[in-house]
């Protein structure tokens, strides 16, 4: 047996002082035990999976593939040769990754002397931002929120959960 609908109410709310106003509608619905059961039974396998697949690749194994990736992008990326570039890129990076949350990663900063606009993450903590990208930034703030996103990524642990992710789908 489903829920019936029981009922709905109506408000209206304006957004942060502006003119919009927010229409929001709540359906109140009746639910059965074996309904709440077995919704709650799927809510934990699917957190039970997420966690599972979260602890698969640890901080220091991310660490350990990121060093491997890192010397093999710098054999197949060419590094901008300007002393003073790649010293002030690690120097904003180094104050950004000080304050990253989570795990600490040793975090490397590299420009690579390519035009386009990029930048990425390897795991486990190096940066690469393309030479393209520090000519379009046209101030510090613009280098550090290039920064700051690959650092997020680091931080967040976005390249272990996709290696979990991975692990996961082979798996099956």
């Amino acid at each position: 047996m489903t829920g019936g609908r029981v009922g709905k109410s109506v408000s209206t709310a304006r957004y942060a002082g502006s003119g919009f106003r927010l229409r929001l509608q709540r359906r109140r619905t009746a639910v059965t035990l074996a309904e709440a059961v077995s919704r709650t039974v799927i809510v934990v396998a699917l957190f039970s999976v997420t966690a599972t697949a979260i602890q698969l690749v640890s901080v220091a194994d991310e660490i350990a593939i990121g060093r491997q990736a890192q010397a093999e992008v710098r054999t197949q990326t060419p590094e901008l040769g300007d002393a003073a570039v790649q010293a002030h890129v690690a120097r904003v990076g180094r104050r950004l990754a000080a304050h990253a949350r989570g795990a600490r990663y040793p975090y490397s900063f590299s420009v690579a002397n390519y035009r386009e606009i990029n930048a990425f993450a390897l795991p486990g903590g190096p940066v690469w931002v393309n030479r393209g990208a520090l000519e379009a930034a046209r101030n510090e703030a613009q280098l550090a929120g290039i920064l700051a996103h690959e650092i997020a990524h680091v931080s967040q642990r976005h390249a272990a959960e996709q290696l979990s992710n991975a692990m996961v789908t082979t798996l099956d």
